[in-house]
């Protein structure tokens, strides 16, 4: 049986850069244009230069700064003061982004899978779906740990030798965006497939921001997708993946995170 198109029939406001906005966004890609309109090209393309541009980063949650869930609060945030942000800012800007380009994505609520095996409730992470010459389209450019890279509804997909696929599960009544690890497939996180208003995810995020329970409440994190690997900045350790090659540096206190914040990941002080 063929699965069920994403669903339309709610209304959701639509954000959309500014041509002044867009051209910020661009200067924090290293763009000098937007890649010309050609389906789910463009929106990969894309995709691809803000992952390997704006980190995901919860900094701002530990320094008294909750999640930002507004438009010109996120572009005042990463394009100005060019910083990073998590699942629902990064999302929320590629979105903004791609309505500029003439794209219409829509929210998605999904749930990571966790380390036991469980869900959080849903809203506790965020995606993209977008519709392109009547196929249907997964993009994520805020899942902390991995670059999830533009997928299709039924389909699967790599990066930088990573295999991924969205697969539908029945039986949980949901799709599951999973990662081949060792021959298997593993679940990352689930989703629906049902549109959703940015304000749905208002519980989720200040869980996030207050709750001793939420993962981010670990301590903060920086992760930015290079080239040729991935860079990870926590409380404990910077870690530098290359090809093969991982690179391990212990961190030992505060000054010295915010000095590798600066260094690796272009975060400065005065906007923490």
């Amino acid at each position: 049986m063929r699965s069920k198109p994403i669903r339309r029939g709610r209304k959701v406001p639509e954000a959309v850069l500014s041509a002044i906005e867009a051209k910020r966004y661009l200067e924090r890609l290293g763009l000098s244009s937007f890649p010309g309109r050609t389906g789910v090209k463009t929106v990969s393309t894309l995709h691809r230069a803000q992952a390997l541009s704006i980190p995901f980063e919860s900094l701002h949650l530990h320094f008294g700064k909750g999640p930002k869930l507004n438009l010109q609060a996120v572009v005042q945030h990463v394009l100005h003061q060019k910083r990073g942000g998590i699942c629902y800012e990064l999302n929320l800007l590629f979105a903004a982004a791609l309505r500029y380009l003439g794209y219409q994505p829509i929210f998605l609520s999904a749930a990571a899978r966790q380390a036991d095996g469980s869900y959080p409730p849903w809203g506790d992470h965020m995606a993209l779906g977008i519709t392109i010459d009547g196929q249907d389209w997964l993009a994520d450019t805020g899942f902390g740990s991995r670059t999830v890279p533009v997928l299709p509804f039924g389909g699967q997909g790599s990066w930088q030798g990573e295999h991924y696929r969205l697969d539908e599960d029945t039986g949980a009544g949901c799709w599951a965006v999973q990662q081949e690890q060792e021959g298997s497939w593993r679940t990352l996180f689930r989703l629906k497939r049902t549109p959703c208003r940015i304000q749905d995810f208002e519980a989720m995020a200040n869980y996030h921001y207050q709750a001793p329970t939420s993962p981010f409440a670990e301590g903060p994190v920086c992760a930015l997708a290079t080239t040729e690997g991935r860079k990870t900045l926590t409380a404990k350790y910077y870690k530098e993946i290359t090809g093969q090659k991982e690179n391990r540096l212990p961190v030992e206190s505060q000054a010295q995170f915010l000095g590798l914040a600066q260094q690796h990941f272009g975060i400065r002080l005065p906007y923490l």
